[in-house]
């Protein structure tokens, strides 16, 4: 078995100038740059960086990735790598907002998503529950409020 490759020092290493992807699939078209390293028995390894876009991309053997930021969608059926993966928000509340304060909220969670993580407008999707009064307890602040454990990243201020 190849011994594997260890990269140090990746967080300053310079890339060379980024290049068009080979077949965008509409704009925006993306730009790669990579830093290849081959070790025993053709072992590759390295530090690849691309823009936002869409593309078509032949993977000829296994290969393993880590992601450092960005979102991704890898489509095996057509070898798609796309920047329109996430995020998907789900606001519950209690019933009685019109459409016209569903509709600003959704607007401003969108604008929050992209100034906290950077994602394109067109990778958000926002879905609104209501729910009774009588039924917030039960269906809500039960499950997924307090059990929601360490993924709850902001508590309420009241207890029902």
């Amino acid at each position: 078995m190849p011994q594997p490759i260890l990269l140090t020092g990746t967080a300053g290493l310079e890339l060379p100038a980024s290049q068009p992807v080979k077949e965008p699939l509409g704009t925006p078209v993306s730009s790669t740059a990579t830093h290849a390293e081959e070790g025993e028995g053709g072992l590759l390894t390295g530090v690849w960086e691309c823009t936002p876009g869409r593309w078509r991309r032949q993977v000829l053997s296994r290969e393993f990735s880590h992601f450092i930021s960005g979102p991704f969608l890898l489509s095996r059926a057509t070898h798609l790598i796309t920047e329109t993966a996430m995020p998907h928000v789900i606001v519950k509340m209690l019933e009685g907002r019109t459409q016209a304060q569903k509709e600003a909220l959704t607007e401003e969670i969108a604008k929050a998503l992209k100034t906290a993580i950077g994602c394109p407008d067109e990778s958000i999707s926002v879905a609104i529950e209501d729910f009774a009064p009588a039924d917030w307890k039960g269906k809500v602040y039960d499950t997924d409020i307090l059990g929601a454990g360490e993924n709850l990243f902001r508590k309420p201020g009241y207890e029902p």
